[in-house]
């Protein structure tokens, strides 16, 4: 008798450990418990074996697995890495091209010190004289990127383009009449875009950009009561670099500085006549015409809006 009672007190026993509740820590340790509540941030249970039925509570983020006496077993550890895979999934879609349209305000410095600024103090005998520069401007752009690899790196090529305020490079002085400077630019930037990823999201993307700057620069040049229209075009190289920080899966926000060479050749027609012609650098010294610096430093931030398509 003595047997049989010892055999189902062992029993008992042994039913009751199954019939609970395991926490298990990410430290190693293990709770059996009784889970009373359960959610995304805490874990609410009663220890077993304990008379004082006080409730206690474990952070999911401390927690790598429940076992119910049920036998269920949830584990957090999986559901942590699932959120985090999915939302990086959510802002970089993996095999995918970014379409982007972006609007930016850009601030430019012209190096000045080149062929105009003398033309204009030699015209009007002073060499105190200055040129005036508008250095802010709005601009848009249209470009494509996709990350490749382990969507560390990105490569893609976009155009930007810009249009100057009127008067952009103004002057204007009275010397034997109204003299004037009144110049704006049109330019178009094709760019070639190298990214590398540098958060472990993923989603602020390090950028270096070589690009081929096409300017046209129009206006008009007022001197001794005659006005010259101006137009001339040219181009040259450029170098960019910043970062693209993707708030979301369509906003991404852009910031860029870099410099630019392009240099062009003054040309102009007189009045209603349309043969142009170019001022010299230095009237009686050499036949070098007059070339206006559009180069310097450039910095430009805006968002852009993206639309994503799947790579076959």
């Amino acid at each position: 008798m003595k047997i049989i009672l010892l055999f189902f007190l062992a029993l008992c026993s042994a039913l009751m450990g199954l019939a609970q509740d395991t926490i298990f820590m990410k430290n190693g340790s293990a709770i059996p418990c009784e889970i009373v509540k359960a959610n995304s941030a805490e874990i609410n249970y009663k220890k077993q074996g304990v008379e004082n039925k006080a409730i206690y509570s474990a952070l999911v983020v401390d927690v790598s697995k429940v076992k119910y006496q049920n036998g269920k077993i949830v584990d957090y550890t999986a559901e942590i890495n699932t959120l985090n895979i999915s939302e990086e999934k959510e802002l970089n879609p993996a095999n995918s091209m970014r379409f982007s349209f972006g609007m930016y305000i850009n601030y430019f410095n012209r190096n000045e010190t080149d062929d105009l600024l003398g033309f204009w103090r030699f015209w009007n005998n002073n060499n105190q004289l200055g040129l005036d520069l508008k250095h802010r401007y709005f601009s848009f752009s249209l470009g494509m990127v996709s990350p490749i690899g382990n969507k560390r790196t990105w490569i893609g090529t976009h155009l930007h383009l810009y249009s100057t305020a009127k008067g952009t490079i103004n002057a204007q002085n009275y010397y034997y009449g109204a003299n004037e400077v009144n110049l704006r630019a049109f330019l178009m930037n094709v760019i070639i875009d190298y990214g590398r990823s540098i958060s472990r999201k993923k989603n602020v993307i390090l950028f270096f950009e070589p690009t081929l700057e096409i300017a046209m620069v129009s206006g008009n040049i007022n001197m001794f009561g005659t006005e010259y229209t101006e137009f001339t075009m040219s181009g040259g190289p450029g170098f960019h670099t910043g970062v693209d920080w993707i708030i979301s899966k369509r906003i991404t926000f852009v910031m860029r500085a870099g410099y630019r060479f392009v240099k062009l050749d003054e040309s102009h027609r007189k009045g209603d006549s349309y043969d142009y012609n170019s001022f010299l650098a230095h009237p009686g010294v050499n036949d070098e015409v007059v070339r206006i610096n559009w180069g310097g430093f450039i910095f430009r931030t805006g968002l852009t809006f993206s639309l994503f398509s799947k790579i076959q």
